[in-house]
């Protein structure tokens, strides 16, 4: 079976994450307790490309979630589907990134890129035949960016015939929350035209645009538009 380990970096990363995964679990057939109750064969289809088999038929999540404050990973397990992934999985710091790429990349998710490798590594050797990785994230924060892009350079480093694609979520002028995120987009671009085979670059304000006009959502919320990149 080709499998995929996902990573998703920051509070953005980490928010979309979840919704795929409901999203894909919905599709499998899989609960939030992670048992499969699905009612149709091709659920239970490739269900290995994504999850891990347990103990008693449960399917973990070959996913890992990382970020540079506790904050965003207590909502993760709070949330509807919280209870599915493997609690050694969750890497967190706690002193955040601050919205600065180089806090990301350099000093703070420098010293928590080698708790997150070896995560990802025993993620990897447990694949039959890993296929590639998939990371989602945001360019204009400071985790996301920043040690998403110091780790695309280590897994690249590690495992340079495997594909790499990563669903960034690029700073638009109109929904703009933070004066920085021109500078750590920039910064992040590089990095990601050096290790990535694929990355798909998702715009907020497009999102709103389909909300609005397609959607007929009169105040569309973060999650609406999670939803739609799930």
């Amino acid at each position: 079976m080709r499998e995929i380990v996902h990573v998703q970096a920051g509070q953005c990363g980490n928010q979309i994450g979840s919704k795929f995964w409901e999203v894909i679990s919905d599709e499998h057939g899989i609960d939030p307790n992670g048992y499969y109750k699905g009612v149709s064969d091709l659920q239970a289809e490739r269900l290995n490309v994504y999850y891990n088999e347990a103990a008693e038929g449960k399917f973990v999540p070959r996913a890992v979630l990382v970020d540079l404050e506790p904050g965003t990973m207590d909502s993760v397990r709070s949330g509807p589907y919280g209870q599915l992934f493997r609690p050694d999985n969750f890497v967190f710091g706690q002193s955040g990134a601050g919205n600065n790429w180089a806090k990301g990349h350099y000093t703070e998710g420098a010293e928590l890129v080698d708790a997150v490798l070896d995560v990802i590594r025993k993620e990897a050797e447990g694949c039959d035949c890993l296929q590639g990785f998939q990371m989602t994230h945001s360019l204009g924060g400071g985790t996301g960016s920043g040690m998403g892009t110091l780790l695309l350079s280590k897994i690249r480093e590690e495992y340079p015939d495997r594909i790499m694609n990563t669903f960034s979520v690029v700073p638009s002028p109109k929904v703009s929350e933070v004066v920085l995120e021109p500078y750590n987009a920039t910064l992040s671009v590089h990095q990601l035209v050096e290790n990535t085979d694929m990355s798909y670059c998702i715009d907020n304000e497009a999102l709103y645009n389909i909300c609005f006009r397609t959607l007929r959502l009169s105040s569309p919320s973060y999650g609406d538009l999670n939803h739609l990149i799930s």
